[in-house]
């Protein structure tokens, strides 16, 4: 195995692809201006022998015998050793499926989300102890893995895209596992999955369908039509197909509205005569627009407040947590106050931060929203009878207690003293079923635009021995998406409203705590009324295959028989593609006042600016405060489907009030609600060119076939993420000043080669004693690739290496009762080097500079003429801190530049941009066994059984060695001081080290899962498919069919244990005891009726598919667990859904 890899620094010359649209708009125009006068009957079917096309014909039920997977031209699967599964269109009309998340539960070693999916493809976020799917439903259709390992690239005729396939016009999809280097050296170490579009054929056929889902709420319908027609005789032929597919899915309002046109032709432009040239055109448009399910159950605190009425002990009457927070604040200063008590016995006073304005939907006025807005906590000091305006004689820190409008950060997230515990959610359905009901209602939305132009020109000479083909590919590919609930974080979770009163205004012009209307009302707050993102890519792709045959074998008897049969194919390939991602949310913007002066907020696009929700989710219930006996099933929770949440109705100016603190006064002020970009659009020109050679050649009469390929790839990465800003510091997107080449632009550029090599053996019959019904051949296939990281910088400010992905699969198949049935047993290891990793670096790396610059703010104050010297008694600590912080920081590189670590006016740290990451491996390896059988002409099965194995690896090697050698001497030297304030009066439980402990957790905890399973990996899996069609008797036209799928248990937490880092005590998972989630079995079963109308002119066909037919809506899939053991998250199980379908083919 040989990898390079380099980076370069040269300028980049661009060049565009113009493409030949008008070839494939002419094809789309000739079949729909001719379709109705062709014939109906079917003319005799030409053989198609072109080597850049496959033969479908010649599949039988399930089996493929032909796939383009092993390099790019038409072979026989059993003559290569990648890992590659061909979908043949009769398994799609089995299992009734139309889409890959549809497809990805039945096949080998795949996964897929979604609604009906197999796993979450969640986003596990350590630092904040939560789980999200955000990112899943924003593009569901790239929710996948394979071998556990990451998400596969889809390829259209493999070209890459991020166009969703459907079966209206496809004719089968290639799944190949593991790295392909001649196939793809660039992409996904996964593996590929293509989709075969539909081509035209030299024949007369049409095939109507209609469809009917049932998912337990509102119907679905589905109709496509496909119609081939034959314009001059083996000169020729186009095709046009459309879809109109309406899906409602089980949880309400969701849905996926799926409407296209495709239209194909083929031409021989020479006549029938001379088919040795052939051109070949596709053009396709659609639209896919709708609201993503979403099944992972919402964060909640409402058990903590049940079950925890000691949150206050210095509060002996209250018993469940009920406040006035106003007079709250007012009695309690910044470290005297209350603290709540965490199971592992360490206290915490501190309310999850937030001040900013906040939209409250509560239904009192238009579109649900009360007419006056709030913070969404009330700064302490704004109404603390410490604070300066109240008495200047008793001048407190500005860091004090912030009450929030709803309830306690801390109470919500199960232990901030011992990392370990996550946020927690629901996790099960009797509170509310979040199964059959979202709760963005029908403000959410996911749009999919896209066209695709293609077009190719063949050519074959030398009586078929070689040829060449040349083809371009354009896509134009735009999704926009809009969600409510998803975000990570402490936000967004199902909580309580305490506060018995609130500040409203009174007659005389001032400010006064009033009872809270939405007292006890169970309610959810979002970060900010949330994030539009737009997506948008043009790919253009130019490329050349050429072959040669070279058979010494053939006709011969003498020696050189011996040298064999050889296929040299040759590729170049040249992809542009031009990227354009941004996204807004919601933003303050001043009207009577500035929403963000507290914090000297200039720039629009800081979260000071974020304009949040508070939704309410249900009426009153009051008796949840004194019940002892009150249960979480017992709240009442409403998806309020009249709540507008959409930006048209959010947008504008509103109502509040606001502490003036030049007046030192409360007054009433207006603000405008915005729509804002966000701060890091990412423009991006990438130029991929490749070139790769493949050689396959046959021995001994066929029985030893060999696969070598070597590939070159150069990327070279254009960006921008900086644009310029207006004068009020939004960000300006407009081309003519944010673009690639306005100086803030970004180069960079990579460079691999690859070599790869594989072989199958066939037992020569004469050496088996058994080859009249059995066959047997042996495989062995490595490869690797490698994905374009151009760009992306360690904590060092030097380039990262590039993810590269290595495959090595052997195995043995067996081809028993002339193919009956073909069993493949396959064994692979996998690995996935250099992946890029997130994680608790940004934080880590955050909260040192934010450290820095508290330590910077206490050395600036006490500094200062008028300070107060005695309210920093650990000043001196605080500077030798500081200093060595300075340095420790600066010894990371260009942090501090490639960072942005500035400082505010009053010394903290404003900002800090995290655009570093670190790396870890992915080492995969199992066992896949792939059975077909074939028993009699009615009778079809397929099998696959799959164990799979997949750990990280060197787990983020940047952070360790940044921990060991930097910060882990640091926070045991200075880690005492208190985190907010580090020169004052110090709260043990609010220090440096606690603020440490959380990242360092999750560190710890994939640094010990070195080897251990990654997130949501099922050791086993098992899938069957079968059906029966009966020919003769009174049954005949019947057929019977159903599948089994089956997933093991998989590790989804573990326990902790007591332990030492850095020597401090801490707590440490325990991986050799992890908890185990549970299998899940989910069966299918399928009735179809077949028989011919109209004088035997159309085969009608009529099949009833019932999906889960086990299904019990009351189950829920445990994803996450606490420390203890408990559920921390689950996922809804799949649904039960009848489809009934209709087929016409004429």
């Amino acid at each position: 195995m040989k990898h390079t890899y380099t980076h370069l620094g040269f300028p980049v010359l661009r060049l565009p692809i113009n493409f030949a649209k008008a070839l494939a708009l002419l094809g789309g125009f000739l079949s729909v201006s001719q379709v109705a006068l062709a014939q109906n009957e079917n003319n005799e079917a030409v053989l198609e022998l072109s080597p850049f096309t496959v033969d479908a014909s010649q599949d039988q039920g399930y089996m493929a015998s032909q796939s383009m997977a092993g390099g790019r031209l038409s072979s026989e699967i059993k003559k290569t050793g990648a890992s590659i599964q061909v979908i043949t269109e009769e398994f799609f009309d089995d299992i009734a499926a139309t889409n890959i998340n549809d497809l990805l539960q039945y096949t080998t070693s795949t996964e897929t989300a979604g609604i009906s999916g197999n796993f979450t493809g969640a986003t596990f976020n350590g630092t904040s102890g939560s789980t999200d799917e955000e990112a899943t439903r924003r593009n569901p259709s790239a929710a996948n893995r394979i071998r556990g390992i990451a998400a596969p690239d889809r390829t259209r005729d493999f070209f890459k895209t991020e166009i969703p396939f459907d079966t209206y016009n496809t004719e089968r999809v290639d799944i190949n596992r593991g790295a392909n280097s001649f196939l793809f050296g660039l992409g996904s170490p996964a593996g590929l999955i293509n989709n075969g579009l539909a081509k035209a054929r030299f024949n007369n056929f049409s095939e109507l369908n209609f469809r009917i889902d049932d998912g337990g709420g509102e119907p679905s319908y589905r109709t496509n039509i496909d119609l081939n027609r034959v314009l001059a005789e083996d000169v020729l032929a186009v095709r046009v197909s459309g879809l109109y597919d309406h899906t409602k899915f089980y949880q309400r309002p969701t849905k996926r509205n799926d409407e296209r046109i495709y239209t194909a032709l083929t031409y021989h432009p020479f006549g029938r005569e001379n088919k040795n040239t052939t051109i070949r055109a596709h053009y396709e448009t659609g639209k896919i627009e709708g609201i993503p399910p979403s099944t992972l159950l919402p964060q909640e605190n409402l058990s903590r407040f049940l079950n925890k009425p000691d949150l206050f002990p210095e509060l002996p009457d209250v018993t469940r947590v009920m406040v006035n927070p106003v007079e709250f604040a007012r009695e309690f200063g910044r470290n005297e106050g209350p603290y709540f008590n965490v199971e592992t016995g360490q206290t915490l006073r501190d309310f999850e931060p937030r001040r900013t304005l906040a939209l409250r939907f509560d239904g009192s006025g238009p579109n649900g929203i009360n007419p006056l807005a709030v913070q969404g906590q009330i700064r302490g000091r704004d109404v603390s009878n410490g604070n300066p305006y109240f008495d200047p004689n008793n001048v407190l820190s500005p860091n004090q207690t912030y009450i929030q409008n709803g309830n306690f950060g801390p109470i919500m997230r199960l232990g901030t003293g011992n990392a370990a515990w996550l946020n927690q959610g629901f996790v099960n359905l009797d509170t509310f079923d979040f199964a059959k009901y979202n709760l963005g209602w029908d403000d959410e939305f996911l749009s999919e635009d896209f066209e695709n132009y293609n077009v190719a020109l063949e050519h074959v000479f030398l009586d078929n021995n070689a040829g060449i083909s040349i083809s371009f590919d354009k896509q134009v590919y735009d999704r926009t998406s809009y969600t409510i609930s998803g975000t990570p974080g402490l936000a967004e979770q199902i909580t309580l409203d305490i506060n018995t009163h609130m500040l409203f205004p009174t007659q005389e012009g001032g400010f006064e705590p009033a009872p809270n209307p939405n007292f006890g009302r169970p309610m959810m707050m979002t970060r900010h009324f949330n994030t539009h993102v737009f997506d948008e890519s043009t790919r253009e792709t130019a490329r050349a295959t050429l072959f040669y045959k070279l058979n010494f074998a053939k006709d011969r008897d003498d020696w050189m028989k011996w040298l064999g049969n050889h296929n040299f194919t040759l590729l170049a390939d040249r992809e542009e593609q031009d990227l354009f991602r941004y996204g807004s949310r919601g933003s303050s913007y001043a009207g009577s006042f500035d929403p963000a002066d507290h914090l000297t907020a200039a720039d629009p696009t800081t979260f000071a600016r974020n304009v949040p929700f508070i939704i309410y989710l249900g009426p009153p219930q009051l008796n949840a405060f004194n019940d002892p006996n009150f249960k979480l099933e017992d709240f009442v929770l409403t998806a309020d489907n009249d709540y507008d949440f959409s930006y048209d109705a959010v947008v504008g100016e509103h109502d509040t009030f606001y502490w003036d603190k030049r007046a030192e006064e409360w007054k009433r002020g207006t603000f405008t609600a915005k729509e804002m970009l966000q701060r890091d659009p990412n423009l991006q020109n990438i130029l991929i060119e490749s070139k790769a050679l493949n050689l396959s050649s046959e021995f001994f009469d066929g029985n030893l076939v060999v696969n070598t390929g070597y590939r070159e790839d150069t990327v070279e990465d254009l960006a921008n993420r900086i644009p310029p800003r207006a004068s009020d510091r939004t960000p300006i997107l407009d081309p003519s000043v944010f673009n690639l080449h306005n100086g803030t632009e970004q180069f960079a550029e990579a460079a691999g080669s690859i070599f790869g090599y594989g072989a199958v053996g066939f037992l020569p019959k004469s050496w088996n004693p058994m080859s009249d019904w059995m066959e047997v051949s042996v495989h062995y296939n490595e490869s690797d690739n490698f994905v374009p990281s151009a760009g992306i910088e360690s904590p060092l400010g030097s380039p990262l290496p590039a993810p590269t992905g290595e495959s090595k699969d052997y195995g043995v198949t067996f081809y028993l009762f002339k193919n009956k049935v073909v069993a493949r047993l396959n064994w692979y290891d996998s690995t996935l080097a250099n992946r890029s990793q997130g994680g608790p670096l940004n934080q880590t790396y955050s909260d040192a500079a934010r450290f820095l610059g508290f330590l910077n703010r206490d050395i600036q104050d006490y500094n200062a003429p008028d300070s107060d010297k005695s309210e920093y008694p650990r000043i001196e600590e605080a500077k030798q801190a500081f200093s060595e912080m300075d340095a420790l920081l600066r010894a990371q590189g260009s942090l501090y530049q490639n960072k942005e670590i500035s400082f505010n006016e009053d010394g903290t740290v404003s900002q800090v941009t995290e655009n570093i990451s670190d790396t870890s491996d992915v080492a995969a390896k199992g066992f896949e066994a792939e059975i077909i059988l074939n028993p009699t002409n009615n009778w079809r099965i397929a099998l696959n059984l799959a164990k799979q194995e997949a750990a990280l690896d060197r787990f983020m090697p940047f952070l360790t060695d940044f921990y060991e050698d930097y910060y882990n001497p640091y926070v045991a030297k200075w880690g005492q001081l208190e985190f907010n304030s580090p020169a004052q009066i110090n709260n043990p439980d609010a220090t440096f080290s606690r603020q440490v402990d959380v990242n360092r957790f999750v560190y710890q905890t994939g640094k010990l899962q070195e080897g251990r399973p990654t997130a949501e990996l099922r050791p086993w899996r098992f899938n069957a498919v079968t059906n029966y069609n009966f020919s003769e008797g009174r049954l005949k036209g019947f057929g019977i069919g159903g599948a089994l799928r089956w997933q093991d248990s998989g590790v989804i937490g573990f326990p902790t244990l007591p332990g030492v880092i850095a020597g401090r005590d801490t707590f440490i998972p325990d991986i050799a005891n992890g908890y185990q989630g549970s299998t899940e079995t989910n069966i299918d079963a399928f009735l179809s009726y077949r028989r011919k109308l109209f004088d035997n002119k159309v085969d009608w066909r009529i099949q009833l598919n019932v999906r889960n037919i086990n299904a019990d809506r009351d189950d829920v899939v445990p994803l996450r667990a606490q420390p203890d053991g408990s559920f921390a998250r689950v996922r809804s199980s799949p649904p039960r859904v009848f489809v009934l379908s209709n087929s016409f083919k004429f």
